[in-house]
């Protein structure tokens, strides 16, 4: 599968730079950068479309099934997602912040592991 090209960013949002210019990634770095911003994207503030991202209101705190519920809805709406096929949850704590490590396939076979913190405070 063909994947599209993207501005690689560093773990703070901001644009990578090298030698002072804009990095592009492509194939499967893209990809999992892309699922892990939609990670990170609060449901609703993207205002292109607001079906994108995580209810980070509903999973940061929430008991784990809650959570998993929440990280398969978001990934499975990216068409390059076949299966969402493992979702470990650590610090499900009432600290609004839950760290995890999810594991997806790709719709042409490739698995990716994707590890975030999902904080109600981004």
């Amino acid at each position: 599968m063909k994947y599209k090209r993207t501005l690689a960013t560093n773990p703070d949002g901001t644009f990578r730079r090298e030698n002072g210019s804009l990095v592009w990634i492509d194939g499967e770095a893209a990809v999992k950068q892309e699922l892990e911003d939609t990670l990170k994207t609060v449901r609703g503030e993207d205002e292109f479309d607001d079906e994108h991202g995580l209810d980070i209101f509903e999973a940061t705190g929430a008991a784990p099934p809650i959570v998993e519920r929440e990280i398969r809805t978001a990934l499975l709406q990216d068409d390059r997602v076949d299966e969402v096929t493992d979702v470990v949850i650590a610090d499900p704590g009432g600290n609004r912040e839950t760290e995890v490590e999810v594991s997806v396939a790709l719709v042409d076979g490739v698995g990716l592991s994707l590890s975030e913190t999902l904080s109600a405070y981004a």
